[in-house]
This record gives structure tokens, C-alpha cells and sequence, in this order.
């Protein structure tokens, strides 16, 4: 039996959000491909947000031997975004960071889903 997606719903903004849900995927945090230096640069442009969705594969393998600076600063953004209180962090699992929901996490403190049903302005959206 596949598990069911969690259903999320997302409020309408304040006038001093000036975006409401950020989604990004294939962040490949540890491999010669990261987008570490493009994702913080959009998360520092985008900011302030309300939910961030980080929809699979952040790392590139679950061997961080491979992570660079960069790569460590982005977690540690993640890290603090996820710590604030106006801010909601979602990871769902890709199939390079497949079964890493306890280390992400711990990790980042982020909620971690297999899959995720979002309610967005009267959508669904999975």
C-alpha cells in the first residue's frame, strides 16, 4: 500500500508577505552539480515566504564527505528558516535522498513526507 499524501493548507498571506510558497527540487547538495550557491541566492531574493517546499533530491547522496562550504551554508540556512515561527520548511523525499527523513529532520528540522498534498487558493496539488 502506497501511503497517503499529507494534506497541507496554506493560509492567505499578509499584505508583508511578498510570496507565499517557495518550491525547489534537485539541489544535489554533495555532487559536482550542487545548485548550493543559486538556491541561497533565491531563498535571500525570495525572502521573506511563508512555506518552502524542497521537493527532492537536496543532497545527492546521503554521504556527506562530499559537501563543500557552500553546501554547509545551505543547510544551515535551511536550518534557520525552519527554526523561525513565520516560516514553514517541508522536504519530500527524491530518489537520491530516498529514506533520509529522520536525518533531514534532525538535521534541518524539517517536516519530511514520502509525498504531499498541497491546498493552495481553492488547488490541490500533490
Amino acid at each position: 500500500l502506497r501511503p497517503r499524501p499529507q494534506v497541507v493548507n496554506v493560509a492567505t498571506a499578509s499584505k508583508s508577505i511578498k510570496t507565499e510558497v517557495v518550491v525547489v527540487s534537485d539541489v544535489h547538495l554533495g555532487s559536482h552539480v550542487s545548485r548550493a550557491r543559486a538556491l541561497r541566492e533565491a531563498l535571500a531574493a525570495w525572502y521573506p515566504f511563508r512555506r518552502l517546499i524542497i521537493l527532492g533530491d537536496l543532497f545527492e547522496n546521503l554521504n556527506f564527505s562530499r559537501l563543500s562550504r557552500v553546501d554547509f551554508e545551505v543547510i544551515d540556512d535551511l536550518r534557520d528558516l525552519a527554526s523561525r515561527d513565520d516560516v514553514t520548511v517541508d522536504w519530500i523525499e527524491g530518489n537520491h535522498d530516498e529514506d533520509g527523513h529522520e536525518l533531514v529532520n534532525r538535521l534541518i528540522g524539517a517536516n519530511t513526507h514520502k509525498q504531499m498534498l498541497l491546498d493552495f487558493h481553492d488547488q490541490r496539488y500533490l
